[in-house]
C-alpha cells in the first residue's frame, strides 16, 4: 500500500510528484520491455515523452482521494493506462487535424510519418489494456476496461460527428455539445468515476464524481475552443490556428454568427468558405464585437458551477478543495 499524501508540502505539489514518479516508472518499464526492438523503441520513447501533461491521471488520483486517503500500489498502472490512451488519441488527432506540432515538439506523424504514427497509436491503445490487467483486482480491472472501452468508442463517434462542424455556421448547438461530450467530457467523467471505483466508493459517490467529470470536461473543451480567439492567447499543446485552419465551427464562432450583423456574417461566411484573403485577426475582432467572447465565458462559468455543485455533496478533503480550485482555474477572465 502507498502512503497517503500527508507531508508538510502542499497536497497538490506532493501529489503531482507522486504521479510523475508513478508514470515515469511504468513508462520506463514499457520502454525497457521493447528495448531490443531498436527502431520501435525510439519511436515509442518519443511518443511517451511528448504526450499529455498528466492532467488526467491527476484528476483520477484526486477523485480517489475524495473518498480514500491511502493509495493502492496498483493505481499507477491504471493511471499510466489512462495517460497512454490519451497519448494515443493525441497521435491520431494530429494526423486527422494535420497538426505538425504537439507541446512545442514535432507531432508523432510529422516526425515518423503517417503509417508509423497510426501503428504507434494503435499499439498504445492495446498496451493500455494490458496495463489495466496488472491491477490486483480482477473484478475492478474488468470494470475499468469496460468503462474505458466505451469511452473510446464514444471518442471515435465524436470524431466522426465533428465533421458536421466543419464550415457549418448554421450548426445546431445541440450537435456541438454532443460532439464535445463524446470527444472530451465522457473521458473526464470516466476518469473521475474510475478514481472512485479504485477507492471503493459508494454508487452515490461514483455518480457525483462522474457528474463532476462530465461538467468540467464540457467547460474545459469550451475554454479550449475559446482561448484560440482571445488576445494574447497561446497553446502549448497545439498550434494556435488549428481550428481556424480546419474551419471548425466551435461555440464562440457559432454564437458570433448568430449575434453578428449582416457585414460580420459575410466575413464569417467568407472565412469558413476558405476565402484565404480574410485575416484571422478579423475573425477575432468579430468575436469581441458581437459579444461571443463574453457569452462563451458565461457558458464556461455555468458548467463550472455544475461541476462544483457535484463536488459540494462530497465530504471535505484536500482533494475536493484542489478539484474546486481546478474548476475555478478554467474560468476565463
Amino acid at each position: 500500500m502507498k502512503n497517503s499524501v500527508t507531508s508538510d508540502c502542499s497536497y497538490l505539489q506532493e501529489l503531482n510528484q507522486l504521479i510523475k514518479n508513478d508514470i515515469t516508472k511504468v513508462f520506463g518499464e514499457a520502454k525497457y520491455n521493447f528495448k531490443e526492438y531498436d527502431g520501435f523503441y525510439n519511436k515509442l520513447s518519443y511518443s511517451l515523452d511528448t504526450g499529455g501533461a498528466l492532467k488526467r491521471p491527476l484528476m483520477m488520483y484526486m477523485a480517489y482521494n475524495c473518498i480514500k486517503d491511502t493509495f493502492d500500489e496498483g493505481i499507477k498502472y491504471v493511471a499510466a493506462a489512462i495517460e497512454i490512451l490519451h497519448t494515443a488519441s493525441l497521435i491520431h488527432d494530429d494526423i486527422i487535424d494535420e497538426s505538425s506540432t504537439r507541446r512545442n515538439c514535432d507531432s508523432v506523424y510529422k516526425k515518423f510519418g503517417i503509417s508509423e504514427a497510426i501503428l504507434l497509436g494503435d499499439f498504445l491503445i492495446f498496451y493500455s489494456e494490458w496495463l489495466i490487467s496488472k491491477y490486483k483486482s480482477k473484478k475492478k480491472d474488468v470494470l475499468i476496461s469496460k468503462i474505458l472501452n466505451k469511452t473510446f468508442q464514444n471518442m471515435c463517434i465524436g470524431q466522426f460527428m465533428e465533421k458536421q462542424l466543419i464550415g457549418n455556421l448554421d450548426i445546431n448547438l445541440d450537435i456541438y455539445f454532443k460532439v464535445i461530450r463524446f470527444k472530451t467530457a465522457y473521458f473526464f467523467a470516466a476518469i473521475c468515476k474510475i478514481g472512485g471505483i479504485l477507492a471503493n466508493g459508494k454508487s452515490s459517490q461514483l455518480s457525483l464524481l462522474s457528474d463532476f467529470g462530465l461538467n468540467i470536461g464540457i467547460a474545459y473543451q469550451i475554454r479550449d475552443d475559446l482561448i484560440n480567439y482571445m488576445d494574447g492567447s497561446s497553446h502549448e499543446s497545439k498550434p494556435i490556428d488549428i481550428d481556424e485552419k480546419n474551419r471548425l465551427v466551435t461555440y464562440p464562432i457559432s454564437i458570433a454568427y448568430k449575434l453578428g450583423n449582416k457585414e460580420q456574417k459575410k466575413v464569417l461566411e467568407g472565412f469558413f468558405r476558405l476565402d484565404d484573403t480574410i485575416e484571422p485577426s478579423f475573425l477575432r475582432r468579430i468575436l469581441y464585437e458581437t459579444g461571443a467572447i463574453e457569452e462563451s465565458k458565461q457558458i464556461i462559468c455555468r458548467y463550472v458551477e455544475k461541476a462544483i455543485s457535484s463536488l459540494n455533496s462530497l465530504e471535505s478533503s484536500k482533494a475536493k478543495a484542489e478539484l474546486i480550485s481546478f474548476c475555478n482555474s478554467i474560468i476565463v477572465c
